[in-house]
C-alpha cells in the first residue's frame, strides 16, 4: 500500500472522479481527507454518466471530424482507394442491392472465386453493414460515402476509447486526449482509414467491448455493453478481430489468475462462451472451406509488413519513415506508418513509484499490449494469416490508454529532477537522430518537430516545479492536458496535410472512378458471362471507360468474374492464371479457356463455364494489335468493339445459364426444373446402366449435398461433377448448397445469444431480489 504522502499526491493531481470513487477507502488526516488509491484493487468503480462525460464525447466528436475532412481538401479519395474501392465499396453496394430485394445472399453464381459470400468479408450477419450496405444505394459518390463509412469508424474508435481510459482511472481530461490521439495513429490514419475498412471496423468496436468487460467482469455491470459490440467484431468475418478478442480474453484470464481473483476469472469464462460461439458461427465455413481457397497455410518470414524495433522506436516521431518492408517498395516508409503518439517521451517524467504501484491494477492493458506488440512483431505469413502490423492500432490504442491513466495518476511535478528532464531530453534526440538517418532527404521534417518537443518537455517541468511549489498541481495538470490535446490536433493536422496528397502513390490501385452512375453502366459490346483478360487498374483511368475491375464490377450491369476476394478459388486461380485480387488474368487463359477438357468428353472450358463474352485489355495500342494477331477469334465467336486498349470476342450462340449442367456423358438425358444460386434441379429422363457424369457450371464449394448423385471429383479441380447411377433414371437430381457446418453454426449463434439474454435475465432477477431484501430491511 502506498503511504499517505503518495496517497494525497494521488488524489491531488489525478483526482476528477469525486464522489464516484466510493469504493475506494479514505485516510482521514487534520484539515483535508485524502483518497487511497491502492494498487491491489480491481478497477476503479467507474462515474455514472454525467453532462461532463456528453461534453468530453462532443469534443472528441468534433475534434475527430475536423481532422477526418483535413486529407480530403487536397486529395478527395484520401478515403477510397485500394481495398476500400476495389473490395469494400462493391461489396456494400452488392450487400445492400440484395438487401433492397429482400435477399441475404449466401452463394453468388455469377460471382465465381468471390461469390461464397458466407466465407468473405461480407458482415452477412451484420447490421451496421447491412446499414452501409443499404446506404450505398442512395449516395452518387463513391469516394464521398466511402469517407463518411472511415469518419463514423473514427469516432466511434475515440468514443469507445474515452470510455476505456476513464473507465480505467484517466482523469476526463486525459481520457479525452485518450480519445483524439487513438484514431490519429499512423497505420489507422494512413492503412486502415485509407484502405483497410475492415480492419478499422473491428478495431473501432474493441475498445467498446474492453471496456464492457470491464464492467462485468469486475464491477458487475450488464453483459450487454460488451456483448453488442463483441457481436459486431465477429460478424465482420475479418479474423484479426477475433484474434483479438481471443487475446482480450486471455488477458482477463491471466490478469484474474494472478490477483486471484476467483469471481472474475468464473464471470471471464462466463462473458467468454458466447463470444465462442459466435467465433465458430461465423468462421467455421471458412476454415472448412479452407483446403480449396487461395490462402497460404505456411508459416514463412519475409519481413514484410512486419514491426520493427526501429518502428517502435520512431512511434513518438510524427514524420518519421519507420524501417519497415511494406507495399510503398521502400525499406523506409513513406507515411509513418508506426507512428502513435508525440507526447510518449513525457512519460519518463513520471513518478515510477507510482507506477510500479498501479501496475498491478492496470496488468490487464499492459498484458494485453505485450500481447499485441508480440502479434505486430511476428512473422509475416502464418497459415492463412498475414501481415502482422495490422495489430498495429491496438498497440496504438492500449498505449495512448495507459498513458491517459499514467498522466493522470503519476505525473507529479513535485518530483520532477533535472536527471528526469536530461534524461527525457536525450531520448528525444535519440529519436530524432533514427528518424534523420531514415531519410536525411526529410531533415528538417524532423529537426522542427523536435525541437519542438524539447522546448515543450522544457516548459512543462518548469511550469511542473512552478505550480507544485504553489500548490497549483491540479489546475495544472488540466493546462497540461488541454495543451496535449491542441498540439495533438495540430500535429495530426500538419501530418495529414503532408501525407495526403501522396497517399495513393505509396501502395496499392489507385485511378478509381467516383459516379456510381457511370460505373452501373454495362460494358459496351459485352453480353451475358464475361471473363476480362489482360492489364487491370494500373493501366490508368481510361481503363474504366471499356471495363470493370475488382468489386466495382458488382456495380455494372454486365456479371463480370473478375472480382476482389481474398478466399478465392485455387484450383480455378490457378487454370485461369486469375489473381483473386481484383481478378486480373494472364492472356494465356484465352488458350486455356478454348482447349478441350477431356474429363468433360472434349468440351472448352468456356462452354463448361457458360461464359459469353471474352475481353482483351491492353496497357497500349501496339500490344493491343499484337494480342489481336497471336489470339485470331475462335470458330463460334465474333470479334467486337475494338478500341485503343481492348477488343471483345461474344458468343455467336446463346448457351445454358450459370449453375445449369454444361455437359453430359454419353446416355445421359434431362431437363431442367428449377435453378436459384443455392439449388439446383432437373429431372433424370434417362441414364445408361452403367451410369453417367454430369458437369455444372458452379464452383464445387464444400457444402453441396445431393440427391439421387454423388459428387466426384471436381473437373480440373473446381467444376461441379456428379455422378448419377442407373437407378436415378426417372428421379430428380437435387443438389443443394449451405455453408459446411450449417447447423452447427445455426445452433452456435443461436445459442450465443440465447446465452446473452439469459445472462440479462439472471441479473434483472438478482437485481430486484435484492432491492426487495433493501426495501424489506428500511421497513
Amino acid at each position: 500500500m502506498q503511504n499517505p504522502q503518495d496517497s494525497s499526491d494521488t488524489a491531488t493531481y489525478g483526482g476528477d472522479r469525486g464522489t464516484n470513487q466510493a469504493a475506494v477507502p479514505t485516510v482521514t488526516k487534520p484539515r483535508r481527507t485524502v483518497e487511497m488509491h491502492r494498487p491491489d484493487d480491481a478497477q476503479l468503480t467507474p462515474p455514472r454518466p454525467t453532462w461532463t462525460d456528453l461534453v468530453s464525447m462532443a469534443v472528441i466528436t468534433v475534434a475527430i471530424t475536423l481532422m477526418a475532412i483535413i486529407p480530403m481538401l487536397t486529395n478527395r479519395h484520401f478515403y477510397y482507394f485500394d481495398d476500400t474501392a476495389g473490395g469494400a465499396y462493391g461489396q456494400w453496394f452488392e450487400l445492400g442491392q440484395q438487401l433492397s430485394h429482400g435477399h441475404l445472399p449466401l452463394l453468388n453464381l455469377n460471382a465465381w472465386m468471390a461469390g461464397n459470400y458466407a466465407v468473405e468479408q461480407f458482415g452477412l450477419a451484420n447490421p451496421i453493414i447491412w446499414l452501409i450496405g443499404l446506404g450505398s444505394q442512395v449516395v452518387p459518390d463513391a469516394p464521398i460515402y466511402a469517407s463518411f463509412v472511415k469518419w463514423f469508424f473514427l469516432v466511434v474508435a475515440g468514443l469507445g476509447t474515452y470510455l476505456l481510459a476513464h473507465n480505467l482511472g484517466a482523469r476526463r481530461d486525459f481520457a479525452v486526449l485518450a480519445g483524439i490521439a487513438a484514431p490519429l495513429g499512423g497505420f489507422t490514419l494512413f492503412f486502415d482509414s485509407t484502405t483497410w475498412v475492415t480492419n478499422l471496423e473491428v478495431w473501432a468496436y474493441f475498445p467498446w467491448v474492453m471496456w464492457g468487460l470491464l464492467r462485468f467482469v469486475h464491477q458487475h455491470r450488464s453483459y450487454w455493453p460488451a456483448f453488442i459490440p463483441g457481436f459486431l467484431i465477429i460478424t465482420v468475418n475479418y479474423v484479426q478481430g477475433a484474434i483479438m478478442l481471443v487475446l482480450l480474453f486471455v488477458a482477463l484470464i491471466v490478469d484474474a489468475a494472478v490477483r486471484r481473483k476467483g469471481r472474475a476469472l468464473l464471470r471471464t469464462i462466463f462473458a467468454g462462451v458466447p463470444f465462442g460461439l459466435l467465433v465458430m458461427a461465423i468462421f467455421l465455413p471458412a476454415i472448412l472451406t479452407s483446403n480449396v481457397s487461395v490462402r497460404d497455410q505456411g508459416v514463412t518470414n519475409s519481413g514484410f509488413m512486419t514491426l520493427t524495433l526501429n518502428g517502435l522506436a520512431v512511434s513518438s516521431s510524427p514524420f518519421a519513415s519507420p524501417d519497415t518492408s511494406n507495399f510503398d517498395g521502400t525499406r523506409y516508409a513513406l507515411a509513418p506508418y508506426t507512428y502513435i503518439a508525440w507526447f510518449l517521451p513525457v512519460l519518463l517524467l513520471c513518478q515510477w513509484s507510482r507506477v510500479r504501484a498501479l501496475a498491478g491494477r492496470l496488468l490487464l492493458p499492459f498484458f494485453l499490449l505485450l500481447l499485441a506488440t508480440t502479434l505486430a512483431i511476428g512473422p509475416s505469413q502464418m497459415g492463412p494469416l498475414r501481415f502482422p502490423m495490422r495489430s498495429m492500432p491496438w498497440v496504438v490504442l492500449l498505449t495512448v490508454t495507459l498513458t491517459a491513466v499514467l498522466f493522470s495518476r503519476c505525473l507529479e511535478p513535485r518530483n520532477f529532477t533535472g536527471r528526469k528532464l536530461a534524461v527525457t531530453l536525450v531520448v528525444v534526440g535519440f529519436v530524432l537522430w533514427l528518424s534523420f538517418s531514415a531519410r536525411p532527404s526529410t531533415g528538417w521534417w524532423q529537426v522542427i518537430p523536435a525541437a519542438l518537443m524539447m522546448c515543450y518537455v522544457i516548459a512543462l517541468w518548469a511550469t511542473g516545479r512552478r505550480a507544485a511549489s504553489k500548490h497549483h498541481g491540479k489546475q495544472w495538470l488540466t493546462a497540461i492536458a488541454v495543451s496535449m490535446i491542441v498540439l495533438t490536433l495540430a500535429t495530426s493536422g500538419i501530418q495529414l496535410n503532408r501525407f495526403a496528397v501522396d497517399s495513393e502513390s505509396s501502395f496499392g490501385q489507385k485511378n478509381m472512378p467516383a459516379n456510381v452512375t457511370a460505373m452501373e453502366q454495362p460494358i459496351q459490346g459485352a453480353v451475358g458471362e464475361t471473363i476480362l483478360l489482360g492489364s487491370g487498374p494500373s493501366v490508368g483511368p481510361k481503363v474504366w471507360s471499356v471495363a470493370r475491375y475488382g468489386n466495382l464490377a458488382y456495380l455494372s450491369k454486365t456479371a463480370i468474374i473478375n472480382l476482389y476476394t481474398p478466399v478465392g478459388y485455387q484450383a480455378m486461380s490457378n487454370t485461369l492464371c486469375m489473381q483473386p485480387y481484383y481478378g486480373i488474368t494472364c492472356y494465356d487463359a484465352a488458350t486455356r479457356l478454348f482447349n478441350p477438357v477431356v474429363q468433360a468428353g472434349g468440351t472448352s472450358l468456356v462452354d463448361l463455364m457458360s461464359l459469353d463474352t471474352v475481353q482483351f485489355v491492353a496497357p497500349n495500342t501496339r500490344e493491343l494489335d499484337t494480342l489481336m494477331a497471336e489470339h485470331p477469334v475462335p470458330k463460334g465467336w465474333t470479334l467486337s468493339n475494338v478500341t485503343d486498349i481492348s477488343f471483345i470476342w461474344r458468343r455467336d450462340a446463346g448457351v445454358e445459364p450459370v449453375g445449369l449442367p454444361t455437359w453430359a456423358s454419353t446416355g445421359v438425358q434431362y431437363h431442367v426444373i428449377t435453378n436459384t444460386d443455392t439449388e439446383v434441379k432437373i429431372h433424370l429422363d434417362s441414364v445408361p446402366a452403367e451410369g453417367g457424369q454430369i458437369a455444372f457450371s458452379r464452383l464445387s464449394w464444400p457444402g453441396y449435398r445431393i440427391r439421387n448423385g454423388t459428387l466426384t471429383d471436381p473437373i480440373l479441380g473446381f467444376l461441379l461433377h456428379v455422378d448419377v447411377p442407373a437407378s436415378s433414371a426417372g428421379q430428380d437430381l437435387v443438389m443443394s448448397f449451405r455453408p459446411p457446418g450449417w447447423l452447427l453454426e445455426v445452433g452456435s449463434f443461436t445459442l450465443a445469444w440465447v446465452l446473452a439474454l439469459g445472462y440479462a435475465v439472471v441479473r434483472t432477477i438478482a437485481r430486484r431480489r435484492a432491492h426487495t431484501k433493501s426495501s424489506a430491511a428500511k421497513a
